[in-house]
C-alpha cells in the first residue's frame, strides 16, 4: 500500500597548596551516542472515552543512567544509581524538561486504564531540522453518538526564533516557536476518510530553520480496522473504545534515516487469541504487526531478505509510504536510499460467547495497539537500560549479529539459556526475547565492537480497561562528519578549566559538541559553559579529583583527569590526605594504608570504582594495610574505611 503523503571542617591555618596535577588527555575514543544531558520530553495526550479515568500517576518520565547521576525532572530532583532506571510521576503536560550532570537516557510514559504508551526521547543535541512523521488514520467509535479521534503531532523548539513548516494534506502550515516552546500541529479531521488511508497523515514533511523535535501519534486509535461498537447491536451493544488506545513516539530526524532495518514481532498477553476471522464483526486481520516505511529521497527500492534471496516490495519517493499489514516473522529490510521505519502492534477485540458464560452478557476481551520507530542497524547501541512497570506483562526483544550473541548480557547474565533466541531467514542476524519482571534492567555488551537493538514493551489484555506501552531503548545518532577533539586546560591554586574543541577532518565542517560533563569527581564542583568545564576544589584541606569528558556530535570522546592536592595544617605539619595514612596516591602497584590506630580501626577496607562496583574487599587487624592494585584498570577509585571515603587514582 503506497501513500504520498529527550561534620563541619576543623579550623586550620593554611600555609601552602601542595599541588594541582592535570594529566594529559586520554586518547580519543568513539562513543555510541544515545544518551544526553538535556532533554525536552514530549507527550501525545490520550483522548479518554467515557469511563476512562485519569489517575494522578498517569504521566511519567523514565530516567536511566550508567552513572551515579543527579537529575532534575520537571523541577523534581532525583538521583539515579549506576545502571539503574527511575520512574518519576509528573503532572500532565505537553513537554517536561529533564537535565542531568551525567549522561542519561529518557523515555516519556503514559499508563492509565484504557490508554497507555511510551516514547523514547532524543537528547536535544541530536535534534534535526527535517522530519517525516508516522501517524495513523482518523478513527471513530460509539453507538448513537459517534466519537472521532485523529492523529496528533507535537513540535518542540530548542532555540528562539524557530520557524517550522509542515507540508501535509492541509497544505503548508507554519508554526513559530521560541526556546522550550511546543505546539500541536492543527489537526486534519476527515470524517469521510474514517479508517482509510485518505485520512492517514503518515509521510507528512517537516522543515525548520533551527533544530526541533517531532512527537507523533494518535489520541485513540485501533490498529487495524475495528468497528464503532462491540457488539454492534442488541441489548449488550457498547462502544468499542476498549480496543483503541494512544499511539506516541519520537520521530527520528531525516538526517538520520537509514538503509537497513530489522523488525521483530511483538508478544502479547497469553490470553489473546490470534488468527481468527473476525471480519463479520468489522475487525481486520489480527495476525502479526504492521510495518511501515517512508521514503526520504528518490528513488528508494525497498526489499526484505529470505532464504532464497531478496524480495522487492516497493520503490519509494520522498514522502511516499509503504505499509504491510500482517508481518508475523522477524525480517531484515534493505533500501537502496535512506528511508525511515516504524512498527505498530495491533489492537485486539474478541466477543466472548454466552454459551461459554451463560450467566453473563457477551463481554469483549480487548487489547491496545502500540507504535515504535525502528532505528537502522548503524544506529544500534552497546548499552540499554529500561524499567518495566508493575501490573503489566512486559517483554524485552533484542536483535544483534549472530557472532555477537555470546558477548551480550541481560542483567549480568548471558543471553543463551535465559532468552528465546532464533535466527532471521537469509541473514546473519538473530533475535532474542524474554519476559521481564517489574523494575530496572540492563542490556550490555562485553566487547566494544558489539552493538544491538533493544525494544521494551508490555501489555495487559482483558475484560476490563487494558493497557500497553512500547519503545526502543536507545538510538545512536552520530553525526556522520568525522572529527577529532582538542583538549586544552589552565589552572590556578584551587581552580582548573578544561576546554574541548571539536575539529573537522576530511573537509567536513558540520562539527560540534554533544556533551561536556564530569564523569567522576570527589571534593570538587564542575560547571560547564560553551564547551569549557570549570572545576573548583571544595575543601582545600582534602585532596580533590575529577574526570572531565567531552563528546562530539560524531561520538568522538576524550577525557582529562584533574587532581588537586591538599593544603598543609601547621598543627602537625602533615598532609593527611596524602602522607598520614594513604600512599602513594596516585598509585600504580601497591597502595599502603598506615597509622590506622592513630585515627580509627581500619579492619574493613573496600575499594570501588565510580560505578559502585567493588574491586577490593579486605579485613585485617594490622596497623598497616597493603593493597595490590596492579591489576586494576587505570582511573578513579574510592577507598572506604572507618566512615571515610578517599579518592584513589590508579595510573600506569
Amino acid at each position: 500500500m503506497k501513500q504520498s503523503h529527550r561534620s563541619a571542617p576543623r579550623v586550620v591555618v593554611l600555609v601552602a597548596v601542595i599541588m594541582v596535577l592535570l594529566a594529559g588527555p586520554d586518547a580519543d575514543a568513539q562513543s555510541v551516542l544515545h544518551e544526553g544531558l538535556h532533554f525536552l520530553a514530549g507527550f501525545i495526550h490520550p483522548e479518554r472515552a467515557h469511563g476512562e479515568p485519569l489517575p494522578p500517576d498517569a504521566y511519567r518520565i523514565v530516567v536511566s543512567s550508567r552513572y551515579n547521576a543527579r537529575v532534575v525532572v520537571a523541577g523534581k530532583e532525583i538521583t539515579v544509581q549506576p545502571n539503574a532506571s527511575v520512574e518519576v510521576v509528573i503532572d500532565s503536560c505537553n513537554v517536561a524538561l529533564v537535565t542531568s550532570d551525567k549522561p542519561i537516557s529518557v523515555a516519556s510514559r503514559i499508563l492509565m486504564p484504557g490508554n497507555g504508551e511510551q516514547a523514547i526521547q532524543i537528547p536535544t543535541f541530536a535534534w534535526g531540522m527535517r522530519y517525516h512523521a508516522f501517524s495513523w488514520w482518523t478513527d471513530r467509535y460509539g453507538l448513537e453518538k459517534k466519537h472521532y479521534a485523529f492523529a496528533k503531532r507535537l513540535v518542540i523548539a530548542m532555540e528562539n526564533g524557530t520557524v517550522v513548516r509542515v507540508y501535509g494534506k492541509s497544505g503548508i502550515l507554519e508554526l513559530k516557536l521560541n526556546a522550550g516552546e511546543s505546539g500541536f500541529v492543527p489537526f486534519y479531521l476527515d470524517t469521510t476518510g474514517v479508517r482509510d488511508s485518505a485520512s492517514d497523515l503518515t509521510g507528512e514533511y517537516y522543515t525548520a530553520n533551527k533544530p526541533i523535535m517531532v512527537i507523533s501519534g494518535h489520541g485513540k486509535a485501533a490498529v487495524l480496522e475495528h468497528p464503532d461498537a462491540l457488539p454492534a447491536s442488541g441489548p449488550y451493544a457498547r462502544a468499542a473504545n476498549r480496543t483503541r488506545g494512544t499511539l506516541m513516539e519520537s520521530m527520528i530526524p531525516g538526517e538520520h534515516a537509514g538503509t537497513t532495518f530489522v523488525t521483530v514481532p511483538f508478544q502479547y498477553s497469553p490470553t489473546r487469541k490470534r488468527g481468527q476471522d473476525n471480519s463479520s464483526v468489522g475487525i481486520a486481520d489480527d495476525r502479526g504487526d504492521v510495518i511501515r516505511f517512508i521514503g526520504t529521497t528518490t528513488p528508494a527500492v525497498l526489499s526484505y531478505r529470505t532464504d532464497t534471496g531478496d524480495v522487492i516490495v516497493d520503490t519509494l519517493g520522498q514522502g511516499e509510504v509503504y505499509t504491510t499489514r500482517s508481518v508475523e516473522t522477524a525480517r531484515v529490510w534493505n533500501a537502496t536510499r535512506q528511508v525511515l521505519c516504524a512498527q505498530y502492534g495491533k489492537s485486539y477485540g474478541h466477543i466472548t460467547s454466552q454459551a461459554t458464560l451463560p450467566e453473563d452478557d457477551p463481554s469483549t476481551d480487548a487489547g491496545l495497539p502500540m507504535m515504535i520507530t525502528i532505528p537502522s542497524t548503524n544506529q544500534w547501541t552497546s548499552h540499554a537500560l529500561f524499567t518495566a512497570p508493575a501490573d503489566l506483562i512486559s517483554y524485552v526483544s533484542l536483535v544483534c549479529r549472530q557472532q555477537h550473541i555470546t558477548s551480550i548480557q541481560l542483567d549480568g547474565k548471558p543471553l543463551t539459556g535465559h532468552m528465546y533466541i532464533s535466527p532471521i531467514a537469509g541473514s546473519d542476524v538473530v533475535t532474542a526475547r524474554a519476559m521481564v519482571s517489574p523494575g530496572s534492567h540492563v542490556v550490555s555488551a562485553t566487547r566494544d565492537d558489539v552493538t544491538f537493538m533493544t525494544i521494551t514493551y508490555g501489555n495487559l489484555d482483558g475484560l476490563q480497561l487494558c493497557n500497553a506501552y512500547a519503545s526502543t531503548c536507545g538510538i545512536s545518532l552520530q553525526n556522520p562528519c568525522i572529527d577529532s577533539l582538542e583538549v586544552s586546560s589552565e589552572q590556578s591554586d584551587d581552580t582548573a578549566r578544561v576546554t574541548f574543541t571539536p575539529v573537522a577532518l576530511y573537509a567536513c565542517q558540520d562539527v560540534g559538541l554533544a556533551m561536556v560533563y564530569a564523569s567522576a569527581s570527589y571534593n570538587c564542583t564542575t560547571s560547564v559553559v560553551d564547551g569549557t568545564a570549570t572545576i573548583r576544589q571544595n575543601n582545600a584541606t582534602d585532596t580533590a579529583y575529577a574526570v572531565v569528558t567531552g563528546v562530539t556530535l560524531h561520538g568522538t570522546s576524550s577525557s582529562r583527569r584533574i587532581w588537586f592536592g591538599a593544603t598543609t595544617d601547621v598543627t602537625d605539619g602533615l598532609n593527611h590526605a596524602q602522607t598520614d595514612h594513604l600512599y602513594p596516591n596516585p598509585c600504580s602497584t601497591t597502595l599502603t594504608i598506615a597509622n590506622c590506630d592513630a585515627r580509627s580501626n581500619c579492619d574493613v577496607l573496600r575499594m570501588c570504582d565510580v560505578y559502585g562496583n567493588i574491586h577490593v574487599y579486605q579485613c585485617s587487624a594490622a596497623l598497616m594495610h597493603q593493597i595490590d592494585v596492579s591489576q586494576l584498570p587505570p582511573g578513579l577509585y574510592l577507598l572506604a574505611h572507618a566512615q571515610q571515603t578517599i579518592p584513589v587514582m590508579i595510573v600506569r
